[in-house]
């Protein structure tokens, strides 16, 4: 348990109440956490880990790890990997908003630059003297923009 009255473990945290009574916190269940809150979490359980190194008196035999010491080590690197996997889903997530609010714009791009392609096929038939292709649907989408924005 730290100094502010938190127990945790990688899938659980248990606050502790001044009357007795805990309250506790599945990190597995999502739906109750935004990643950023379980981000804001980890790195406080982090602080809390080093606080309890530091209050270490360290009256051990030289090279050696004691049990409680090996515990804070596997704790503080599951911690940073869940650290680590909340800052990756954040930043997923922004790209993710980001492609969305693009889409639009990217559809457009993409349909004008499959017009170009297909401009490009019906003036090499025209300059061969070959029977023109059909327009298609990316000249037509673009064609239509045009003549809607006149």
């Amino acid at each position: 348990m730290t100094s502010s009255g938190l127990s945790t473990s990688t899938d659980l945290v248990v606050f502790n109440q001044p009357s007795g009574t805990s309250t506790s916190l599945d990190l597995n269940d999502t739906t109750e956490l935004d990643i950023e809150t379980a981000r804001l979490l980890t790195k406080l359980w982090l602080e809390d880990l080093e606080d309890l190194r530091a209050s270490d008196k360290g009256k051990y035999r030289a090279g050696t790890t004691t049990d409680g010491q090996y515990a804070i080590d596997i704790l503080a690197s599951e911690l940073e990997r869940t650290l680590t996997m909340s800052e990756d889903m954040i930043l997923a997530r922004s790209m993710s908003e980001a492609v969305n609010a693009d889409a639009e714009c990217i559809e457009r791009l993409r349909l004008e630059e499959q017009a170009a392609h297909d401009d490009r096929a019906y003036a090499a038939a025209l300059s061969r003297g070959m029977a023109l292709p059909r327009k298609t649907v990316s000249q037509q989408a673009v064609e239509d923009v045009l003549l809607n924005t006149k």
